[in-house]
């Protein structure tokens, strides 16, 4: 072999070897560009996997997010409404007891008016009682002293039956029938009405709704038996006269009667 073959070999060899080594310098960074080339792919896959994963959650979340908060209006408009359900009726419960205090109140009051308006009325009763009881008393304490000083007849002094005229006149339409007839009664015991006796002219007077039957049953229950005639007869005769348009005058007796039996 010459030194021609030799070098040939040799530049050969050292090409191949070169070359390997060229090649294999090469394929690592290839190998690695390669793999990062895989690797971010890869990177990329899963990111676009996780991406459309995180948008389905979101999607999903959002849906979610969406119907809670469809339920919870129409739970928030459920409790609004029974809210004002509830507010109306307790307002119509309200009213009804506030109207209903208010009548119970107005009722109260009513029935506080009507008491006092009753007691104002039986104070007035009683006072009008009480002052037509004092007239009376104080007219039969004149009557009774003129009745001393004139020996039992009013009519046997014509100034004295005209005071007593007057004052009976004026006491009778002072004071009720019931009082009246206890005028009446009065002076017929005392002998001024009796018929016969000079009977004191009582004409004008009002003695409106007197009740002469009870005078004398009154007198009947005061008598003892001893005092009572077996048969007796009180006439009682009140000599009263009316004037007319006419200004005609005219004489009315009015009896009672009432025989009395000895038990």
């Amino acid at each position: 072999m010459t030194d021609l073959d030799r070098n040939s070999v040799g530049n050969c060899r050292l090409t191949l070897k070169d070359g390997l080594q060229f090649i294999s310098s090469l394929l690592l960074p290839l190998m690695l560009g390669v793999f990062t080339v895989i690797i971010t792919l890869e990177q990329q896959r899963i990111s676009q996997e996780q991406r459309s994963q995180d948008l389905a959650e979101l999607r999903l979340q959002r849906e979610e997010d969406m119907n809670n908060s469809m339920l919870q209006r129409a739970l928030d408009k459920q409790i609004a409404k029974e809210q004002r359900e509830q507010d109306e009726l307790r307002r119509v419960q309200d009213l009804n007891i506030s109207e209903s205090k208010r009548a119970h109140d107005d009722e109260l009051a009513e029935k506080q008016r009507d008491l006092l308006e009753k007691q104002k009325l039986h104070e007035l009763a009683i006072e009008t009682q009480r002052h037509q009881d004092a007239l009376l008393v104080a007219y039969m304490n004149e009557v009774g002293t003129l009745l001393e000083k004139n020996n039992g007849c009013l009519s046997a002094n014509p100034l004295t039956a005209t005071l007593v005229r007057v004052k009976t006149l004026t006491l009778a339409r002072q004071i009720d029938s019931t009082r009246n007839t206890q005028v009446v009664q009065f002076l017929y015991e005392a002998g001024q009405l009796t018929n016969g006796q000079h009977p004191l002219d009582l004409h004008g007077a009002e003695f409106n709704g007197i009740d002469l039957k009870v005078a004398v049953q009154s007198r009947q229950q005061l008598l003892q038996p001893a005092f009572v005639p077996p048969f007796g007869t009180i006439q009682l005769v009140l000599s009263i006269v009316f004037e007319s348009n006419t200004s005609r005058c005219s004489d009315i007796d009015l009896s009672v009667q009432h025989r009395l039996q000895q038990n």
